[in-house]
């Protein structure tokens, strides 16, 4: 009876651990909105999928502004309706393997998106950019076996620190000391990067802005619209010694490609550029580093965005993000030089999921 409750309470602890308490970069936050990249200021023209936070929101600041003051002027709110709520009967089986619409439901986000105009004139009426955009992915492919022996281990481990500590045979575990040792700690870090290694991730996500003139809401105009699919692979870095339960794990290094078209109003003839673009993602739990390149073609004026992005997680909920590299000529009048700081913050809690079901 002892060892069954321990081994339940493992077991939940393990969704905290490994699930609710994901803190790799692409889990930590949500990532900027679908419409800052109609606006031309997200830092990464190409955007991994990720899994979102209940509520998340974005600050930007783009060198490229007119305006003398550096405070970031670009703001997004994020918010993953389905996390709103706990769900209890969720296993970590649907999480970890949903179907087409329970993974739609599960990383469904909705975003909106601002981003302040500076006046021509000092008598011009001010004037705002405003977004909306929406996205979902798919997490594609069986869990590797790695992914099951690591998960195997830490249940292992965490019946065994238990027993150490005396565990009661009745009332809660704490996870604290599975935590709080270095090597099981290690297991936990490669479970969380072994969930998606060998697998595809595939993302949807549309957008739309609109002009308000003297920031008012009756005084709209269409600006643009976009539709893209970005799909993402990340190689196979981590192996494991089921025999000593010894993990050797590198940086992990990820594939990701994005397909957008983009219908543009902002001139004096409607365009509808079509982006095809990729880049090369390395990263640790604490940092990461990524190239991009993306071609721009059916446009009237045909360039490209080339791009380098860092990302630091200072905490479990904030990310400071800079890129600085070439962009569309189209996408700014002043120039096309890139350079974005941004600030990322991980307002709502993560997900918690079961993986004794």
């Amino acid at each position: 009876m002892k060892r069954l409750l321990i081994v339940s309470t493992v077991l939940l602890a393990i969704a905290c651990a490994a699930v609710a308490e994901d803190i790799k970069i692409e889990d930590l936050k949500t990532p900027p909105s679908p419409a800052f990249v109609l606006m031309g200021i997200a830092p990464s023209a190409v955007e991994r999928p990720t899994t979102p936070r209940a509520l998340g929101a974005s600050l930007l600041s783009a060198l490229n502004d007119s305006s003398n003051s550096s405070a970031p002027k670009n703001f997004a709110l994020d918010v993953a309706p389905y996390w709103l709520r706990s769900h209890p009967k969720l296993s970590y089986k649907q999480y970890n393997q949903p179907g087409f619409g329970q993974a739609l439901m599960q990383s469904l986000s909705i975003s909106l998106a601002a981003k302040q105009q500076t006046a021509a004139t000092a008598t011009a009426p001010a004037t705002t950019l405003g977004g909306v955009g929406v996205r979902a992915s798919w997490l594609l492919g069986k869990p590797s076996e790695i992914e099951d022996q690591i998960r195997v281990a830490i249940e292992e481990a965490a019946v065994s620190e238990a027993l150490k500590g005396g565990a009661a045979t009745s009332g809660p575990l704490t996870a604290a000391p599975l935590i709080s040792n270095p090597v099981n700690t290690k297991l936990i870090d490669a479970f969380r990067s072994a969930r998606y290694e060998g697998r595809w991730f595939i993302e949807g996500a549309a957008a739309s802005t609109a002009l308000f003139t003297g920031n008012d809401a009756e005084q709209s105009t269409h600006q643009k619209s976009g539709f893209w699919l970005t799909s993402s692979y990340r190689m196979n870095r981590t192996s494991f010694d089921t025999t000593t339960k010894t993990v050797t794990s590198q940086p992990n290094i990820d594939l990701v490609g994005v397909l957008r078209w983009i219908s543009d109003h902002t001139g004096t003839v409607r365009t509808e550029p079509l982006d095809i673009g990729v880049r090369v993602v390395w990263s640790t739990a604490e940092l990461e580093i990524s190239a991009e390149h993306v071609e721009r073609r059916k446009s009237s004026n045909n360039s490209a965005r080339t791009a380098a992005v860092g990302e630091f997680k200072l905490s479990d909920t904030v990310s400071l993000t800079a890129t600085f590299g070439k962009n569309f000529k189209d996408e700014n009048p002043n120039g096309n030089l890139l350079a974005i700081f941004g600030v990322h913050f991980g307002v709502g809690s993560k997900p918690v999921v079961d993986t004794s079901k």
